[in-house]
């Protein structure tokens, strides 16, 4: 599309939502959290917030239709298990303790590439999102390509992210990043043939 403009700049959780990117044509759609019923207010609290130099957003006019968030790694895993307790603390929901157990292994798990990539400066991509009016235009690879450039430029030298479902694993695997590993969600008593995936690439 031609009049796609890249941003780089943080799209603010009020403007996601302003934007559409929670509710039906953003995260709502996606499959665990529709499947689970996650509310919006969750997914707004759960995740580490991103550096606000770190995001990349496209805009077509005034309008915001994608974005990239990434935060330091070691920020991520200094505040997720706070923001997992507080979830735990202040929802009682079955399917929120569900999501949260996933969650908290997917944290375990990832931990493991600090050995993997020991003395390199990590980036944890926290969000890539495209909203469903605008998917199969290739702005997902847009995305991800900007971002992986601005990335490198700030001096990372390795990108971990964790996908919600195998479509999106397939996107960033055809972007050239590579399998950690996946969970199974049916393991975790998540009714879903679907994966929760650990991705990493080297810049």
């Amino acid at each position: 599309m031609d009049n796609i403009v890249v941003k780089r700049q943080l799209l603010s959780f009020d403007d996601q939502v302003k934007f559409g990117f929670f509710g039906s044509d953003g995260w709502g759609r996606e499959p665990i959290t529709k499947k689970l019923e996650i509310p919006d207010n969750v997914i707004g609290i759960i995740f580490p917030f991103p550096e606000a130099e770190l995001c990349v957003t496209l805009f077509t006019g005034d309008v915001a239709i994608g974005h990239a968030h990434a935060n330091i790694w070691n920020n991520y895993l200094t505040q997720l298990p706070v923001n997992l307790n507080a979830i735990q603390n202040d929802f009682k929901e079955i399917n929120i303790n569900k999501f949260v157990t996933l969650l908290r292994s997917v944290y375990q798990k990832g931990k493991e590439l600090l050995v993997t990539f020991n003395n390199h400066k990590i980036v944890h991509r926290c969000g890539l999102m495209v909203l469903s009016s605008y998917s199969n235009m290739g702005l997902a690879t847009m995305l991800i390509d900007k971002s992986d450039e601005l990335l490198k430029e700030k001096g990372f030298d390795v990108a971990i992210v964790k996908t919600t479902n195998i479509y999106s694993r397939k996107t960033f695997e055809k972007n050239g990043y590579k399998l950690f590993f996946a969970f199974k969600l049916e393991e975790f008593q998540i009714p879903i043939n679907d994966e929760y995936c650990i991705l990493y690439k080297e810049l």
